[in-house]
């Protein structure tokens, strides 16, 4: 991460969702280089420690992404995680506050920010921070005023445009004729040899994509029952037969985020293809769609990409059964 970075701290049962929307937006406008988010960020085997605070010490700003769970989630004797010693986000905005890191709270939907009296004393600075706010529906203007907000601090994007290439300088007629003298027949009798030997390679082509797939073409497992990704998400497959073929009717909860309609095709190659509604509490619905899902594993795993519509962006899709 560069030294002028963006340190995303959130609570991945509270808002992993949107933190993976936000930092993918982020991204697009300061560059990869710039955006810390643990979950993506920290290798295998690395000392989680010591990473956080290299990342800290790179960062000029801290995003603090606070959803409607973020202060009452309770470790395994009931206690808040927020006032355990050993919570890491609250390391993280700890650490953050005493290094003079410019820290922002972003308030996801209508949640508000925590009263001074809920919190450690080590985080109670937090509340006297100007806080943002994101919305799913209006997304796109949340995280253009947050872009704004940020750019005084950061800067211009890190990549820098291309120089225009020189004009080409058109022929003189003269030149054109002398290029054609010297191409001559041969342009014409060195096109029968090129016809019939992209030809050739179009058959050898279409022949090994058929042996290709013939070999490939596994059937898809069965995937009716319940599946639970990542984030916490509940999905039922149930089967069904369509004009023959099998497809999957797919309902679940997103968590927070509300709830999930899909559709479910088996494709080529042993994979499955998502087509989604996320159907929030209140606002429009939103689409998303996961293309080739692989499958593996026993018990079964699928994962792939999904391509979110509404702002352009692509997540990380993994579901266990």
């Amino acid at each position: 991460m560069s030294a002028d970075g963006i340190f995303i701290s959130y609570r991945r049962s509270d808002a992993q969702f949107a933190a993976g929307r936000l930092a993918d937006a982020l991204v697009r406008e300061f560059g990869d280089e710039r955006i810390f988010r643990d979950i993506e960020d920290i290798e295998a085997g690395a000392d989680f420690i010591d990473t956080l605070d290299k990342a800290l010490a790179e960062c000029k700003v801290m995003l603090v992404i606070i959803g409607s769970q973020w202060l009452d989630l309770r470790d395994a004797q009931g206690q808040r995680r927020i006032h355990n010693d050993g919570d890491w986000v609250r390391q993280e905005i700890a650490r953050a506050l005493v290094r003079g890191i410019r820290v922002v709270p972003v308030l996801l939907e209508r949640t508000d920010i925590p009263a001074d009296a809920a919190l450690p004393d080590d985080l109670k600075a937090l509340t006297r921070r100007q806080a943002l706010r994101l919305a799913d529906e209006q997304w796109a203007r949340d995280v253009a005023a947050l872009v704004a907000a940020l750019r005084p601090h950061l800067g211009t994007p890190v990549a820098n445009a291309p120089a225009p290439a020189a004009p080409m300088r058109k022929p003189q007629p003269a030149q054109l004729e002398a290029m054609a003298s010297r191409m001559g027949s041969g342009v014409r009798t060195g096109l029968t040899w090129v016809m019939r030997a992209l030809l050739g390679l179009l058959a050898l082509l279409l022949f090994l994509t058929f042996l290709l797939v013939r070999a490939c073409n596994d059937e898809t497992p069965d995937m009716a029952g319940r599946w639970l990704s990542a984030e916490g998400w509940v999905l039922e497959f149930e089967p069904q037969q369509h004009e023959g073929a099998k497809r999957y009717q797919v309902r679940g909860s997103a968590g927070n985020a509300g709830r999930l309609e899909c559709l479910g095709t088996p494709s080529m190659f042993g994979a499955l293809d998502l087509q989604c509604k996320l159907l929030p509490g209140s606002g429009p619905a939103d689409t998303f769609a996961c293309e080739n899902m692989y499958i593996s594993g026993t018990p079964l795993t699928a994962a792939g990409e999904c391509k979110w519509p509404r702002d352009g962006s692509t997540r990380k899709l993994s579901l266990k059964r």
